[in-house]
C-alpha cells in the first residue's frame, strides 16, 4: 500500500470513528462554560457584529448562576453585547462560518461537530503518519513506515481523540494547525524552500490565534530556523507577523478605544 493510499485510507477510518459520537450525540446542547463564550463569540461574527460576547440575551442565560452587570462597562450595547479580546480568534471564526452555512438555531452544535470530525478530528491521523516519517528519516523504508502507520492507528483510534469533536473548543483545531505547523517545519528544516518557509510561519500564526500558549514554541522554532538558514528563515518570520499582525492591531485599537489613551 503506497505512502497516498495510506494516509487516505486512515483518514477515513479516523472520519468514521469521530462520526459515530457525532451521530449519537446529535441532539447534545453545551454547557456554561468555555464552550458558551465562543458560541457566542461565534454567533456575533455570524451576524456580521463583530467580535462581541454577553449580549444580554446571553446574560439572561446565566442569570441563574451569576449576576453580571455590565451596563456599566463603556461601550456596552445590550444587543449585541461588549467588544473583547479576551479569546483568540481563529476557533470562533471556525465556529461562525459553520453557522453562516447552517444557520443559528439549535442545530448548530451538531453541524459544528460534525465540521470538527471532518475537518478538525480526521486529518490529525494522516498529518500523523506525515510527520512520523519525517521524524525518523535514519531508519529503513520499511521500519519507518511502520512506526509512522503504527503512530497514526494510534491517533486515529484513541478513546479521548473520538469524542473531542463534540466539544467546542480550542483543542479541535489546535491539534491539527500545530501537527500542520511542525510537518512544514521539518520540510523547512529539509527544504527551505520559499512555500516551505512561507507554510511553517503562515500554520504556526494560525495556531498562535488559536491558542497563544504556543509562542515560546514558535520562538525556539524561528530560532532553529535562523541557526540553520539564516537569511532564509525570515520569511517564515514574516508569514508569522503578517498573519497575527491583524489580530494585534485589532486589540490595540480596542484597548486604547476602551481606556480612553
Amino acid at each position: 500500500m503506497s505512502g497516498k493510499s495510506f494516509a487516505f485510507r486512515i483518514f477515513i477510518v479516523a472520519l468514521i470513528l469521530r462520526l459515530i459520537p457525532v451521530i449519537l450525540a446529535r441532539g447534545l446542547g453545551i454547557g456554561l462554560d468555555d464552550m458558551f463564550q465562543y458560541d457566542m463569540l461565534a454567533r456575533s461574527i455570524a451576524n456580521g457584529n463583530g467580535f462581541r460576547w454577553y449580549a444580554q440575551e446571553d446574560l439572561n442565560q446565566l442569570a441563574a448562576f451569576v449576576d453580571f452587570d455590565l451596563s456599566s462597562v463603556k461601550d456596552y450595547d445590550p444587543a449585541l453585547g461588549i467588544p473583547t479580546s479576551f479569546r483568540a480568534p481563529l476557533y470562533p471564526t471556525f465556529l461562525a462560518m459553520v453557522y453562516v452555512f447552517n444557520g443559528i438555531d439549535p442545530s448548530r452544535f451538531f453541524a459544528a461537530r460534525l465540521a470538527q470530525a471532518i475537518f478538525l478530528g480526521a486529518p490529525l491521523a494522516p498529518l500523523t503518519y506525515w510527520v512520523a516519517k519525517r521524524l525518523f528519516p535514519l531508519s529503513s523504508f520499511t521500519k519507518d513506515e511502520r512506526a509512522s502507520r503504527i503512530a497514526a492507528w494510534v491517533v486515529a483510534c484513541y478513546p479521548m481523540l473520538l469524542i473531542y469533536p463534540l466539544g467546542l473548543g480550542t483543542e479541535n483545531p489546535f491539534f491539527v494547525l500545530l501537527l500542520t505547523s511542525f510537518l512544514f517545519l521539518l520540510l523547512s528544516i529539509e527544504k527551505p524552500t520559499i512555500i516551505n518557509l512561507l507554510l511553517s510561519g503562515f500554520f504556526l500564526a494560525l495556531t498562535t490565534l488559536t491558542r497563544s500558549v504556543i509562542l515560546p514554541f514558535a520562538l525556539a522554532a524561528f530560532c532553529l530556523l535562523l541557526f540553520l538558514h539564516r537569511k532564509q528563515s525570515v520569511l517564515a518570520i514574516l508569514a508569522f507577523f503578517l498573519t497575527i499582525s491583524p489580530w494585534v492591531i485589532r486589540n490595540c485599537l480596542l484597548h486604547q478605544k476602551l481606556t480612553g489613551i
